[in-house]
């Protein structure tokens, strides 16, 4: 079973981040990462947690790493 991750909000307000330096809409990452576009929403909203799969398939989307997701140094 892969776990979710739960570090803490971070990874929240760095994926719209990370989104909105691309250019990307909530849609437009979906599409690149094969994650539904209302999981997205839920993950931004901290209603939901990605799991580590999750957050890969939006890292790389976004062309970023997991620690740029999740660390805070490099926020």
């Amino acid at each position: 079973m892969v776990e979710p991750i739960r570090s803490s909000s971070l990874y929240r307000v760095r994926l719209r981040e990370l989104r909105d330096s691309r250019g990307m809409s909530q849609t437009e990452l979906s599409f690149s990462s094969g994650v539904n576009v209302h999981h997205i929403s839920k993950i931004e909203c901290g209603r939901r947690l990605p799991t580590v799969e999750t957050c890969l398939r939006l890292c790389r989307a976004l062309g970023s790493s997991l620690d740029d997701l999740i660390d805070q140094d490099t926020a």
